[in-house]
């Protein structure tokens, strides 16, 4: 088994060979989609392995360090008045929108999103 401190008061025990990349590679198949389309937002240790895995890491302002430090962009903290996963969905929405016309979702580019501070573009 593996583990990964998510809380100060919590510990995340998880089968061997198992983390949320692995489940979320088991749900992006079965939707005929991959990694490489996909956004995804973290805030502890146990979000590690996803975050690294997909095109889009978002670490939430009040992450760990560690998340924080694998993604390519903070959002604001779950208690701002804009939410972290709000500011980033308006921004989704906002980027979706000016390309109505053009190249589908899942053509949208990391530098499409202007969420809060870019760290790093993989």
């Amino acid at each position: 088994a593996s583990y990964a401190q998510s809380l100060p008061t919590t510990i995340d025990i998880m089968a061997p060979n198992t983390n949320k990349a692995t489940g979320l590679n088991v749900l992006l198949k079965s939707m005929g989609l991959s990694e490489a389309q996909t956004a995804a937002v973290g805030d502890s240790e146990n979000d590690l392995e996803m975050l690294q895995s997909v095109k889009v890491a978002c670490a939430m302002g009040n992450a760990v360090q560690k998340t924080k430090a694998v993604a390519h962009f903070i959002l604001p903290k779950n208690t701002d008045e804009v939410p972290g996963v709000v500011s980033l969905l308006r921004q989704l929405t906002k980027a979706l929108s000016a390309r109505s016309a053009k190249p589908a979702a899942k053509d949208i580019q990391v530098e499409d999103i202007q969420v809060a501070k870019k760290i790093k573009v993989a």
